[in-house]
């Protein structure tokens, strides 16, 4: 997609019904509701459904019910919230480092791997998967990282009635078994956390004093927030130093370490939106479906049932929208093109942002 765009420009049609664009414009008219038209929908062929068919977060269609589950989410992810889970952030972040001292080789990539999902058990279920002491992956995260690899085929197999049907005919036992096997790990370690409570503020004494969500939806859920866990790595060796220098300049001990003070290292934080814009969480586009009656993108009418969407890499990397582009190495200091406020950065970088259907954080 990034090829086709880089050779027809900011709006191409690939399908019969279509159309991708590389523009902070077109995010801002297909996720933000037009005054006075629909909001173009959710394309849910593209997302599937969870293991028990109930929405979550990411798949829930419709507006009303979607902003009461998002306002139940939402205090979890916010500046006042995340404060409070600072200790935990501490205390596997000190655990990374003596794991790591234990050996003289050190795979990072397995490293953060193991600390990402470890503290994202423990807010998401009330407890750790165990990986950083074990120094090893859960049976369940193998099965996570197997379900990632097969997913761009699984979407492309639900988004076609013929594919679809006929895979539900012919679904391989093993592929059956592995989405419910980590669907009822899911839940397993969701009852567990409801039956015994905790006084840690996590995500579930929120749902539990909203009373919004059913049961089915905290499944759904609590499957959506685990695959927040993610690998995370850096290899460009002089911009490591540049960061390196930074951190270790301003923290003369690990206690000094606090979100607030981290939020103040400009480069810190420069390396960690250049690593988001060059290799996005979902690198795809996540279509909408224009409303009935059509909507109005980039200036040009297009009629409702089309499928249209903003193709994260494809508008990431272009020079028209950013400066200093290179996919490697990683440029931290790279800049919106023509501009000196980073609002204007952020339209096209954080564009899906736009929406009422934005993430609870």
């Amino acid at each position: 997609m990034t090829r086709q765009h880089k050779e027809y420009g900011t709006a191409i049609r690939f399908g019969p019904d279509d159309i991708s664009f590389t523009d902070a414009q077109a995010w801002r008219d297909i996720c933000a509701a037009p005054k006075g038209r629909k909001e173009n929908g959710k394309e849910l062929r593209f997302h599937g459904q969870s293991a028990n068919g109930d929405a979550h977060l990411v798949t829930e269609p419709d507006t009303i019910r979607h902003a009461a589950v998002r306002r139940v989410f939402s205090p979890a992810f916010s500046e006042q919230s995340l404060r409070k889970q600072e200790p935990l952030f501490q205390r596997y972040a000190n655990l990374m480092t003596a794991c790591a001292s234990k050996n003289d080789t050190i795979n990072m990539t397995e490293l953060f791997d193991f600390t990402t999902f470890d503290i994202m058990a423990e807010f998401t279920f009330g407890e750790s998967l165990g990986m950083l002491e074990s120094n090893q992956y859960s049976d369940w995260v193998v099965m996570v990282f197997s379900a990632v690899k097969i997913l761009p085929t699984m979407q492309m197999i639900e988004f076609y009635s013929l594919t679809r049907n006929l895979f539900h005919l012919i679904e391989p036992k093993r592929i059956k078994k592995m989405r419910l096997d980590h669907f009822n790990h899911t839940v397993t370690r969701v009852d567990k956390r409801l039956q015994e409570g905790s006084d840690q503020p996590d995500l579930w004494n929120l749902v539990e004093e909203s009373g919004t969500l059913r049961i089915g939806e905290i499944y759904a859920n609590a499957e959506l927030f685990m695959a927040a866990g993610t690998e995370t790595t850096f290899r460009c060796p002089d911009k490591l130093k540049i960061l390196t220098n930074e951190v270790r300049g301003s923290f003369s001990s690990n206690e000094d370490i606090t979100f607030e003070a981290l939020s103040k290292l400009k480069y810190l934080n420069a390396c960690i939106r250049e690593g988001l814009r060059v290799y996005p969480p979902v690198p795809s586009a996540i279509p909408r479906e224009i409303a009935e009656g059509g909507n109005a993108v980039m200036g040009k009418w297009i009629p409702g049932g089309t499928r249209v969407s903003v193709h994260p890499t494809a508008t990431y990397l272009p020079p028209a929208n950013f400066r200093c582009v290179q996919v490697s190495p990683v440029r931290p200091q790279t800049k919106f093109r023509g501009c000196t406020k980073p609002s204007k950065y952020l339209s096209t970088y954080l564009g899906i942002h736009m929406s009422s259907y934005q993430s609870a954080g």
